[in-house]
């Protein structure tokens, strides 16, 4: 019998408790459906969030195993180390990263699963969807994540995938730990993905990233309240932010 492939899957939180009942509702769905891996979910919470009772109220109703560890909300980064700390004692395969706003396909492990198979170390899709809940629109966005770095001694032009849905190995982790000191940039609030994409291309770990079309394998719910705003997105005038029909996120997510 083959044997599971174990899967933390980090999530740092912060307020937006409504928008998070939904998270942990499709989160829910998503590990009941995918009983083919064994997942264990760490949420990297912050004692000062006005939200803290309501958001741990979320957490203790869901029947998937997790556990709670604490952080302030100085920085992004921080918080995401804080996690990966606490990962690094427990057995896994692969580590995936998702925030608190980020509702996940099942069906994204369809697309993951010859990548798992062949033994990849890092890997993700190039494109995901963004719900702006004020207005009530959804868009495609493939984000440019197209960058120069330095490997052995020689600067490459490599493409990563995006944050939300990617998957590290705890070998790649250990490596990155052991060379640069932290996974992320501790004072970091934005460009966490680019950042840690280009760590793991330092020390040798190439990025495969995968075509995801149109299918709403990531959904980014957007509510004015994000470190990276719609307003900010658009402010981009990238021509790979396009609105798409609805019924497409609500066809795939019954919320």
């Amino acid at each position: 019998m083959k044997q599971l492939t174990k899967i933390v899957i980090m999530i740092p939180v912060f307020g937006r408790s409504k928008v998070f009942a939904k998270v942990m509702k499709q989160l829910d769905n998503f590990i009941y459906q995918r009983i083919d891996y064994d997942f264990n979910v760490i949420f990297v919470l912050s004692k000062e969030d006005p939200e803290l009772e309501s958001i741990g109220k979320l957490i203790s109703e869901v029947d998937f195993y997790s556990h709670t560890v604490f952080e302030k909300n100085d920085f992004l980064g921080l918080k995401m180390n804080k996690g990966i700390t606490e990962a690094m004692n427990y057995e896994f395969d692969y580590l995936m990263n998702l925030g608190s706003d980020d509702l996940i396909h099942p069906n994204i492990m369809d697309l993951y699963e010859p990548y798992i198979d062949s033994g990849y170390y890092t890997f993700g899709i190039n494109s995901y969807l963004i719900h702006d809940s004020l207005n009530d629109e959804l868009y495609h966005f493939e984000p440019d994540l197209l960058t120069r770095v330095k490997q052995n001694k020689e600067e490459i032009l490599v493409q990563h995938p995006i944050g939300a849905g990617r998957m590290i190995h705890k070998t790649a982790l250990e490596e990155i730990i052991e060379n640069e000191g932290f996974f992320y940039d501790n004072d970091r609030m934005r460009g966490l993905d680019m950042n840690s994409g280009n760590k793991l291309v330092k020390n040798g770990y190439n990025q495969k990233v995968i075509n995801s079309g149109d299918f709403p394998y990531i959904v980014d719910i957007k509510t004015g309240r994000n470190i990276n705003t719609i307003e900010d997105i658009q402010a981009l005038k990238s021509e790979k932010l396009r609105l798409i029909d609805n019924n497409i996120m609500t066809k795939a997510f019954k919320l």
